[in-house]
């Protein structure tokens, strides 16, 4: 034996699952798959048919919305503080030498 077994995984419409060994045909697992039930919940298709165009159509639309009013608030306080930074260094004045130090005009 080279110790991989292949298994075939069957599925059932009442969320029970079944693994079968392909060379002997052994059952393997009998498992019942929660997965399911947590994806139909997660897309809306668990509540009513509905539910995906009047609940999470609109939840995705405002969503959206507070991700670009997010991002144009972010952008707008970056630009301001560039602003204000370019501004600040445009104001100050170059320093002034100390005396006894040596410059350029000294050497």
């Amino acid at each position: 034996m080279c110790g991989l077994a292949k298994a075939y995984k069957g599925k059932k419409q009442n969320n029970w699952a079944v693994q079968l060994d392909q060379r002997s045909g052994a059952v393997l697992a009998v498992n019942y798959r929660r997965s399911d039930i947590i994806e139909s919940i997660h897309d809306g298709s668990f509540f009513s048919d509905n539910t995906q165009l009047y609940i999470l159509l609109p939840a995705a639309i405002i969503l959206f919305w507070l991700w670009i009013s997010g991002m144009y608030l972010f952008s707008k306080a970056l630009i301001v503080r560039r602003k204000h930074q370019q501004k600040l260094l445009s104001k100050t004045p170059a320093p002034e030498p100390i005396p006894g130090t040596l410059t350029e005009n000294a050497i």
